[in-house]
């Protein structure tokens, strides 16, 4: 008996003093990674967005899209919500999941800000393995939660008709969206115009 008692305690004492040094281990490793300012440690990006960004950005805002506004690099953090019973893995996983992801532009209501079309200009770098598999995470993500997630090719030419009807046909006829598709239809007219979008700059 006396020997089991013994054999409990051991046991017992060595996932304390584990548990103590994981948690001492982790303490370390934050105040390593913690960030501290220092003077001419950072610089002003020229812009958010990249030049093949750039030139669609510019290309989507001429369309004046009536009842909306367009935004650029929002997180997929600040469009999604986590559940708080959530399956799987549980809610702090789901929300790293989101949490360093972004889409390169999103049209929401301009009286509310709700989210309305997701767009994303897929250029040569989609192709690499692990933009792959972020890719198909993003699109199964705007697919559960009913947003819908316009795929755009990168290209040096873009037609403003050709956008707008993008636009339109990327929307659900039940959008949730007063009057946005009504005078969204008005606003797909044909247009000869076409804007260059230079990808080198």
């Amino acid at each position: 008996m006396v020997v089991w008692l013994v054999l409990l305690f051991l046991a017992l004492a060595l996932v304390g003093v584990t548990h103590y040094a994981i948690r001492a281990r982790r303490a370390r490793q934050a105040r390593r990674e913690r960030a501290t300012f220092q003077p001419g440690q950072y610089a002003l990006s020229h812009s958010i967005l990249t030049a093949a960004e750039r030139s669609f950005y510019g290309v989507l805002v001429s369309l004046e899209l009536p009842g909306v506004r367009i935004l650029a690099k929002v997180r997929l953090a600040d469009v999604f919500r986590v559940r708080r019973q959530t399956a799987g893995l549980g809610w702090r996983p789901a929300f790293n999941a989101i949490s360093q992801k972004h889409v390169d532009f999103l049209i929401v209501r301009e009286d509310d800000c709700c989210p309305v079309l997701g767009i994303e200009l897929d250029d040569g770098s989609h192709r690499r393995p692990d933009r792959v598999e972020r890719d198909r995470f993003v699109r199964a993500l705007f697919s559960d939660c009913g947003l819908p997630l316009l795929r755009v090719p990168a290209k040096r030419v873009y037609t403003p008709a050709a956008v707008r009807r993008w636009v339109y046909e990327a929307s659900p006829i039940n959008f949730p969206m007063s009057g946005f598709v009504q005078t969204l239809t008005e606003a797909v007219q044909p247009g000869n115009e076409r804007m260059r979008v230079r990808l080198g700059g």
